[in-house]
């Protein structure tokens, strides 16, 4: 755990997912993030937390067809994470 944790109010806007963004492993430490590719828009894009919102059947597959879907794990500092949101 790092010290940052001790050190900060979380409450407030001066947090990445896993360290103050006055640490310094804010924009050194990375974390695994897992993404798949998109093909409407022709990019990866990070997964849901659920998979219905990734691949809805009723919409997204007729009925007996199957989807492949690629995944790829990019690691991550919290401050490259909190520029994809930008």
């Amino acid at each position: 755990m790092c010290k940052c944790l001790n050190n900060c109010n979380k409450e407030q806007n001066n947090w990445g997912k896993h360290h103050s963004i006055s640490c310094e492993k804010y924009a050194t430490e990375t974390f695994p993030y897992l993404f798949y590719y998109n093909e409407k828009i022709n990019a990866y894009v990070q997964v849901p937390n659920e998979i219905e919102e990734l691949l809805n059947a009723e919409i997204d597959l007729k009925k007996g067809e199957r989807k492949e879907i690629k995944f790829q794990r990019v690691d991550l500092t919290d401050e490259q994470f909190s520029e994809l949101a930008n």
